[in-house]
């Protein structure tokens, strides 16, 4: 069960629950699920709202994150012609690649743009990819 406000109309509960198995086997490699699939979902959900239902806003917010981790990371990036410092970028997958930095810190990095730098919105999918993964291997939060 997700962790959403509960509004007297709102998201389904379980057809919620259903989107993000699909969500989850996506990012297992067990189905393909891509990012307008899960958006065009998301729609029939928000037009048969139910009764005490999910916050539709958070739903959505969530929604918007897994679409980002379902495209996936670039192996390469192209340049364009403003774009983030490649040897910025560069250094910073290192240092996911070697494991010495936390995915807080992965989503905290900036870059300078450049002439002829790497294309910014494959970097900013690319982040999202490590820093997640990083979330992933660390185990969960406590507080």
């Amino acid at each position: 069960m997700a962790d959403f406000d509960i509004r007297r109309q709102g998201i389904d509960p379980t057809g919620y629950d259903r989107l993000a198995e699909r969500v989850a086997r996506a990012r297992a490699g067990e189905e393909r699920f891509t990012p307008h699939q899960l958006l065009k979902e998301l729609a029939v959900l928000g037009t048969h709202q139910v009764e005490n239902g999910y916050d539709i806003h958070q739903v959505v917010a969530m929604a918007e994150r897994w679409a980002a981790l379902l495209q996936p990371a670039p192996a390469r990036f192209t340049r364009a012609l403003r774009g983030y410092h490649r040897g910025q970028v560069d250094a910073l997958r290192a240092r996911v690649e070697a494991g010495g930095i936390t995915g807080v810190a992965v989503r905290g990095t900036s870059f300078d743009v450049v002439l002829l730098g790497y294309d910014r919105h494959q970097v900013h999918i690319a982040v999202e990819h490590w820093a997640t993964a990083l979330d992933e291997a660390s185990g969960p939060a406590t507080g």
